[in-house]
């Protein structure tokens, strides 16, 4: 049984193996350039992906051109390594971070983690307290999570009051679609 892409022409083979190639490589740049730590990582990483999205794209248009086959065909396996790229970021990498990263229950469970390895007997208010002192908190994941937003561009802030921007009503508008269609609401 071969499971690995093996398509009519070798371009298309081509093109979709170089979007796992510069998904490694943004990887390793993220990594060595340590790119997603620091103030507004989220942002950065996302502005930096993008920037190698267009950096493949316009290599696989380069490498059908240059083939000279151009074909639905080449343009289908561009379609399917834009989307392998974009997929492995926004459904797979991002997703995990951001949930063992900024996760309240994460954050929780870390904390009381660290807590029994103290032998201290966890409550809700000794948990409260260690999340604080090691800002996991719900008011450092509130102000992270506005840092992130208007580094983002869903948010702005102005003489210390944030406003929601279009691209913010936007993604909004998306979430209160999915949540509706699930038939669920915002806690």
């Amino acid at each position: 049984m071969n499971i690995s892409f093996s398509y009519s022409q070798a371009i298309e083979n081509l093109i979709i193996y170089s979007a796992f190639f510069f998904f490694f490589i943004f990887l390793i740049y993220v990594l060595i350039a340590k790119t997603s730590s620091g103030k507004e990582s989220y942002a950065k990483v996302n502005r930096l992906h993008i920037k190698f999205f267009f950096l493949y794209f316009l290599s696989a248009i380069g490498l059908m051109l240059y083939s000279k086959d151009f074909t639905y065909h080449s343009l289908l396996g561009l379609l399917t390594g834009s989307f392998i790229y974009l997929g492995l970021h926004y459904v797979y990498l991002f997703p995990i971070i951001g949930l063992t990263k900024k996760s309240i229950s994460i954050n929780i469970l870390a904390s009381i983690k660290e807590l029994e390895l103290q032998n201290v007997k966890v409550y809700q208010e000794i948990l409260a307290v260690q999340m604080n002192i090691n800002n996991l908190g719900i008011g450092h994941i509130r102000e992270n999570r506005l840092l992130q937003m208007t580094g983002l561009g869903f948010a702005s802030l102005y003489k210390n009051k944030y406003k929601i921007t279009s691209k913010g009503r936007f993604i909004h508008q998306a979430g209160a679609i999915i949540l509706k269609i699930w038939n669920q609401k915002r806690i």
